[in-house]
């Protein structure tokens, strides 16, 4: 019995050895598997990276081996094809880029619109020199009629009369009237603000210009006729407003005396009164004489200046240097003049292949996104499956892993990646491999201790078999004898020496038998009474 019981044993752990022989192994063997990921680990995460392949020029090429079958070789010759596409897009880009450098020659036709779109411009420029002049001299006519122009009889002639005014009212109008043409102050004032609005006017527009030329990525010669065309019409269209609306607030600035004086007119007969209107008329209009030639002067000036401004515009940097008209150019206009020609054909290479790095680096940024998901994806699916084998195992609650190699595990990131990010993989394998250790040390502790357990009970049989001998009076050392010339009985059995063994063990039993306690006794001691009555 005991034989079998040993070898149920042996089979017992034959059979878990087998079952737990892919989750165990040699502690040297562990060791050198940690050691290899670590070195692996190690070189990816602090080693060089290769050059992408989305950023591989036409000199790149990959060689075909016999080898290679599948996906390896699809994308070898997908590699090989873009090398060679992207040789032939370096070629034409070259060919153009060549074609647009060559100088461009100006033909007959383009020649004969530049001298049209001149001689349109001094044609405008003509005909408003003539309107300005026939404006002012008509303004000049209306101020210097004298009393054909101020004589109010005649020029109310056919009219309803108004009535009576008294006296006083036509005195308090006439006082009115002396202390208006008398102002001629505040005139010249209003002129010289004029003036200093347009000088204003003038530099804010340099300052906006010099803003646009610096903001602007048009190169003068770029500028098309019809661009040109546009901007002189608007500047004439503005020009063309302005004198209309000076001419207005000068002609109504003229009819201001004359309404004024009216009432004397037509109150008094008084001969004194008249001439000394007629000498106040003559004085203003001699002073409005001098002040519209100082205006026609400072307006011509004006116009020069903002023409001269206007032509910056369409012109290269040599007609900006000339100087206005009775003006030396102001340090804003030298500075102006001083900033460098914009450089945006030298920059534009630059930008192209940024543009085009850009690109590149946006189609690697997106791979790297996509195997990021696609890793993220199987390490999830792989953490729930073991999730759900770790609720489901009664290995791991018989055996579960101490506080401190779990902290220890939740701490090492062979990745580099917080535990939030990426979930530790090792970490959760790691209590299935100490719950195999476990498991299997507790099975050859359990096992062992049957097996001290079981020789201790044999040892007990064997003193309890040797004292009952020695009570029965049975000679050890004889039995000992005849037990070493003696076969095994289940050895005899099956060699088929049965009969023999079964004829020692009745010998056996016999010499026992012989060997008895009561056999030492004397039976006659019942017939000691026989023997006295004999």
């Amino acid at each position: 019995m005991s034989n079998l019981a040993a070898d149920e044993v042996l089979e017992t752990i034959e059979y878990i050895q087998k079952a737990l022989q892919p989750y165990l192994g040699s502690r040297e063997h562990v060791d050198q598997i940690k050691r290899l990921l670590r070195l692996h680990l190690q070189e990816t995460v602090d080693g060089q990276p290769g050059q992408p392949l989305s950023l591989l020029d036409g000199a790149f090429c990959v060689g075909v081996d016999d080898d290679s079958t599948g996906l390896e070789l699809e994308y070898k010759e997908a590699v090989n094809r873009y090398a060679s596409s992207f040789l032939e897009f370096q070629k034409v880009q070259s060919a153009q880029s060549t074609q647009t450098a060559r100088p461009s020659i100006k033909t007959s036709s383009q020649q004969r619109l530049d001298d049209q779109t001149v001689a349109v411009g001094l044609r405008d420029k003509k005909d408003r020199l003539k309107a300005l002049h026939r404006y002012i001299d008509a303004v000049a006519a209306r101020a210097t009629t004298g009393d054909a122009a101020l004589d109010l009889n005649s020029a109310l002639e056919g009219t309803k009369p108004l009535p009576e005014v008294p006296s006083k009212i036509v005195d308090s109008f006439a006082s009115e009237g002396d202390a208006n043409g008398a102002g001629l102050g505040s005139v010249t004032s209003q002129l010289n603000m004029i003036l200093l609005k347009a000088k204003l006017l003038l530099q804010r527009e340099a300052e906006l210009l010099k803003r646009a030329k610096a903001n602007s990525s048009v190169e003068p010669g770029s500028v098309s006729n019809g661009a040109k065309a546009k901007a002189l019409d608007a500047t004439r269209a503005e020009l063309i407003n302005w004198i209309e609306e000076e001419l207005s607030k000068a002609s109504g600035e003229d009819d201001l005396p004359a309404e004024n004086g009216d009432p004397d007119d037509d109150s008094t007969k008084d001969a004194g009164v008249v001439l000394k209107e007629e000498q106040r008329q003559r004085q203003i209009s001699k002073q409005l004489e001098k002040e519209i030639l100082g205006i026609e002067a400072k307006y011509a000036q004006y116009v020069s200046s903002r023409k001269t401004l206007v032509e910056t515009l369409g012109r290269s940097r040599s007609l900006l240097a000339k100087t206005m008209v009775d003006y030396p150019p102001s340090k804003e206009v030298e500075a102006l003049l001083a900033q460098p020609q914009p450089t945006v054909h030298l920059q534009l290479p630059y930008l192209e292949g940024a543009l085009k790095s850009w690109g590149e680096q946006k189609a690697l940024i997106s791979h790297k996104s996509f195997l990021n998901v696609s890793l993220g994806k199987q390490l999830k699916d792989s953490t729930l499956a073991i999730e759900h084998l770790a609720e489901e195992s009664q290995l791991l609650p018989d055996y579960p892993m101490p506080n401190s190699q779990q902290s220890m595990t939740h701490n090492q990131n062979p990745l580099g990646a917080a535990s939030s990010e990426r979930p530790d993989l090792t970490g959760r394998v790691k209590p299935w491999a100490y719950a195999s250790e476990s498991s299997k040390i507790a099975t050859f502790e359990s096992i062992t201790e049957k097996i001290e357990g079981a020789q201790m009970a044999m040892e007990d049989a064997i003193t309890t078999l040797d004292k009952a001998d020695k009570l029965l009076g049975k000679d050890t050392k004889s039995d000992s004898r005849v037990d070493e010339n003696e076969s095994d009985i289940w050895l005899e059995k099956e060699n088929g020496s049965g009969n023999s063994g079964r004829s020692k063990h009745h010998s056996m039993k016999a010499k026992a038998a012989e060997a008895d306690v009561f056999s030492t006794l004397k039976l006659d001691l019942g017939l000691l009474g026989r023997e006295d009555r004999h």
